[in-house]
């Protein structure tokens, strides 16, 4: 007796460009047929489509691991990112109603798989399940760099199961029993793509054993919208790196406060808010800094601080009226208008009596949220102990000062043009 099967796979779908309906949805096993070639899956047209249940019929596929993919199109005729999914077909040998067979074997292999039953076996009692299975791997023979564990198992019936993976980095340290841990060197982040150890984007740090709280800021402007992946690795002073950490993220228009932003400043002084824009911003868009009500939300109370024509990242020049009441309930922001985005990175914020806020001890200008290309611009931090790194650019008629008690530090990428004034001292704020 012949049985029809079919594979059932859930999805969600969000419009990836500016309020737009999704229109069409399709998928197709193992292999791309193209653009709107591929199995339409029908829909009502949304700008949210949550929960789609997708049933894929299985004649014609061959047992083994497949992979099922799936992608959405918009209004304006742009493509989501691809979803996907490995399942494996198995024709049943066992008649409906049989009893579970057991677990027979288990097996596991490193990066390259030798082939069904002829990976390296795992001793196990058989049984229906098989749970907390512990598997003592031996590093001999395994170069050091990352590598991929795979395993499975195969039940009394021949049939094997979905493949368990996980990826593992292998190092290997002479340290001797007096030696102290190794000093963090170096950390860098990338963004999708691994450009190779020590070409990704430098994230600045002090050298020390232990890093805790270190700030990055990850430069999305360049990003098309749509889903990615942050990855984050250090180095200490062996060459020894470690395991990459990741962050999924979502780039939609957006403008996000970057740099050097304070938390605090006083009322009837210019300061500088610098901002990222994220996504497409259209012609006559005007940004706009915004100050929250003393509860910290923009419902109402709202006060507008400066404003910025253009369509890319740039600089605010804010400044609290004298209006507004002291105290740190609230936040500040940046919205736009063409389009109109309210919906946008909200930092909290405090007005104070005294000017300028407390003395910092680490500034970090990167290229473009802090470049300055107007005024007289002092960027300083503690006399003794505080640190200045910059990669930001100095242009216009700019006339720049950082001062700072420890060390100034001009990375690749900093410039200071012909026509600007550029000076570094020695000292600082206390």
């Amino acid at each position: 007796m012949k049985h029809l099967i079919f594979l059932l796979f859930t999805f969600a779908f969000c419009s990836f460009g500016f309020a737009q309906n999704i229109t069409k949805i399709e998928y197709y096993i193992d292999t791309d047929p193209g653009y709107d070639l591929a199995t339409n899956v029908p829909i009502t047209a949304a700008t949210t489509i949550n929960n789609l249940n997708v049933n894929v019929p299985m004649t014609g596929i061959s047992d083994g691991f497949h992979q099922f993919f799936a992608r959405a199109k918009d209004a304006n005729g742009a493509w989501s990112m691809v979803a996907s999914h490995q399942f494996l077909k198995v024709t049943p040998t066992n008649p409906p109603g049989t009893t579970t067979p057991n677990i027979v074997k288990v097996e596991y292999y490193i990066d390259t798989d030798p082939g069904f039953d002829l990976a390296t076996n795992v001793p196990i009692t058989a049984g229906t399940v098989i749970n907390n299975l512990n598997i003592n791997l031996p590093m001999t023979g395994i170069s050091d760099g990352f590598h991929q564990f795979f395993a499975r198992a195969k039940d009394a019936n021949g049939a094997w199961s979905m493949v368990a993976s996980h990826q593992f980095l292998k190092t290997t340290v002479t340290i001797t029993p007096a030696a102290t841990l190794p000093n963090i060197v170096k950390a860098e982040y990338f963004i999708d793509t691994d450009p190779g150890f020590n070409s990704g984007i430098d994230i600045p740090l002090v050298a020390g054993s232990a890093i805790n709280n270190l700030s990055a800021t990850i430069n999305i402007s360049a990003l098309v919208l749509g889903t990615h992946k942050v990855f984050i690795r250090t180095k200490d002073d062996l060459g020894a790196w470690s395991m990459v950490n990741t962050q999924t993220i979502t780039v939609a228009n957006n403008a996000m406060l970057a740099g050097t932003v304070p938390t605090g400043y006083c009322r009837n002084v210019a300061f500088n808010m610098p901002f990222l824009a994220n996504g497409t911003f259209n012609s006559g868009n005007v940004f706009t800094a915004q100050l929250s009500n003393s509860s910290g939300t923009f419902t109402s109370g709202i006060t507008n601080l400066g404003t910025l024509s253009g369509t890319t990242s740039g600089t605010i020049s804010a400044t609290i009226p004298n209006a507004i009441a002291l105290g740190s309930g609230y936040k500040i922001r940046v919205i736009s208008s063409n389009p109109a985005l309210t919906n946008v990175d909200e930092e909290a914020f405090e007005v104070l009596s005294v000017c300028p806020p407390p003395c910092g001890t680490t500034i970090i200008l990167q290229n473009p949220a802090d470049n300055i290309s107007s005024g007289t611009i002092i960027k300083e931090v503690n006399a003794t102990t505080g640190t200045i790194t910059a990669t930001n650019q100095v242009t216009g008629n700019a006339n720049v000062t950082y001062k700072a008690g420890r060390s100034i530090t001009l990375n690749p990428g900093f410039k200071a043009d012909g026509g600007t004034v550029f000076k570094t001292e020695f000292g600082g704020c206390n």
